[in-house]
């Protein structure tokens, strides 16, 4: 069974709210729309309408449903336990037959109008002994609920509920949509979020870029009736002119949701998206749409408070961006600032000189295709004894690490895999001495297919082949620890190996990680 066709919300809630004729528009508001039709454009041409993947599956359950607890699994490597989450995911009334969306993010939603309670799960998976998700959250009092999850609680980066901006089922027989609509974009602002968000996962550094939470409306002057699309996106601009839409989570692709059909399927009712599509691709059924025509509405539009601002979000529906599980340091490391370059082309404000600029809230971002490599020069040849990568999660599945003297021949260094965690720090020791002047990454595939690779930072430790050889006999031994430990918090520029003046603690780093005994 699924909801009716209307926002299971309060009535007063900025979902169910018209938006007035007369609203005050944002100052930028042509400019975020040209920037929505051309990531229409950019990315695949269309705007699609996610179903049976990256639509939640909604399971509507009556009183009566015998609950059960919901494991929490560590699936991003955050290395902690949510005790608040667990407690909300104690007691779950979830049906026997009940199977989450397809797709990587394997959406969940349980709704029991009895106790006015939903649920939601990310990565939702039935094992052996239980459910198990790894984010998501409980909201009591539904019916008189805003329609946004508590900081940091849901599954979208923003913290808008599903319920709340997708399309459902009746709602699509019904020919008519009484709600905000959800809208998920590819390039949104970093650190910057409106309400009715409460968080995001943003990633372009363009102060024109559309932030997460803003919302818009469809210009009331268009004549719908008119238009030549889809009858199910006429549908959608209607609801368009008089709630809006919400931009509330970062995707692959331009996209909306209209409910997983799987309950419905599951009880022997067919896939009602045979009828209401008439046989046109999901990802076509937008095709037309007068994106340039959408209205962009003040930032933090209606907002009872200013936005709470910036703050780490928990994982958004396909490559979210929650604060490092671990960090490079930036102490002795021969990539810090060196000159980089990749063989493939980067996405729009995501540059590869983000992976050695000692800032871990930005990343490079590569463009999706697979053997996409990334190289740094160190300068000059040096002793390599580690690389460490902070990866981002969702893209780079199999890597290798290769050293090269000249540039043209290359010797591995490590290979490795990600285990998709939403940020992974990965060490990797030299098998004995290395040496070189360039180091290569090579992204050999990905996680999904959607995007492309992704290092939110890149370490490489040693020593300058010479300078740490302080008595130059070709080795780096005790003999150089005694001599730079008998300089110690001295001006010997002979021991100075980082040139900082003073013999010190990073001198030391740098002997040792260059040590061969």
């Amino acid at each position: 069974t699924t909801r009716a066709a209307t926002t299971i919300f309060k009535p007063s809630s900025f979902w169910n709210t018209p938006i007035p004729a007369n609203a005050p528009l944002n100052p930028n508001s042509q400019s975020y729309a040209n920037n929505i039709k051309n990531q229409v454009a950019k990315y695949y041409n269309s705007a699609t309408v996610n179903t049976t993947s990256y639509a939640a599956s909604v399971y509507t359950v009556p009183a009566g449903v015998v609950t059960q607890p919901v494991k929490f699994n560590d699936c991003q490597g955050k290395g902690y336990f949510d005790a608040g989450l667990q407690q909300q995911w104690s007691a779950v009334p979830i049906p026997a037959h009940a199977v989450p969306a397809q797709g990587t993010d394997k959406e969940m939603v349980i709704y029991q109008p009895a106790t006015d309670t939903m649920w939601e799960f990310w990565v939702m998976e039935k094992r052996s002994d239980g459910w198990y998700a790894c984010w998501g959250g409980k909201m009591s009092g539904v019916s008189q609920s805003e329609g946004i999850w508590p900081h940091p609680y849901g599954t979208t980066a923003t913290g808008l509920p599903f319920l709340g901006g997708q399309v459902s089922i009746a709602e699509a027989k019904s020919g008519t949509i009484d709600h905000a609509i959800g809208m998920a974009l590819v390039e949104v602002q970093a650190g910057r979020h409106s309400w009715p968000a409460n968080r995001n996962d943003g990633w372009v550094n363009d102060q024109l870029a559309i932030p997460e939470g803003l919302r818009f409306r469809l210009d009331p002057s268009v004549n719908v009736d008119s238009l030549q699309i889809h009858p199910y996106a006429k549908m959608m601009a209607r609801a368009m002119q008089k709630y809006g839409l919400v931009v509330w989570d970062k995707a692959g692709a331009v996209s909306f949701r209209g409910e997983n059909p799987t309950p419905f399927i599951q009880a022997g009712q067919g896939n009602p998206y045979d009828q209401l599509f008439g046989g046109t691709p999901s990802y076509a059924v937008m095709n037309g749409f007068p994106w340039d025509k959408l209205q962009a509405l003040p930032f933090d539009y209606r907002a009872p408070t200013a936005s709470p601002g910036p703050s780490p979000s928990p994982p958004p529906t396909i490559s979210p961006s929650p604060p490092p599980s671990g960090s490079i340091s930036q102490t002795g490391n021969l990539a810090g600032g060196r000159p980089v370059s990749s063989n493939a082309e980067t996405a729009i404000g995501s540059p590869v000189a983000n992976i050695n600029n000692a800032n871990e809230t930005d990343r490079w971002i590569s463009l999706p295709q697979d053997n996409v490599t990334v190289t740094v020069d160190l300068g000059s040849t040096k002793r390599i004894s580690k690389v460490t990568l902070l990866w981002a999660g969702n893209t780079t599945k199999d890597y290798q690490i290769h050293t090269s003297a000249d540039g043209t021949t290359w010797t591995l260094f490590a290979s490795g895999q990600t285990n998709n965690a939403m940020k992974q720090l990965l060490e990797h020791n030299a098998a004995g001495e290395r040496s070189g002047r360039y180091v290569r990454i090579t992204g050999l595939n990905r996680w999904n297919a959607t995007y492309g690779h992704s290092i939110w930072e890149l370490g490489v430790y040693g020593s300058d082949t010479k300078r740490a050889d302080l008595n130059a006999d070709g080795k780096v031994d005790i003999t150089d620890l005694s001599r730079l430990l008998s300089k110690w918090n001295t001006t010997d520029a002979g021991t100075d190996i980082n040139g900082s003046g003073r013999v010190d603690i990073t001198d030391l780093s740098i002997l040792l990680q260059g040590w061969t005994g």
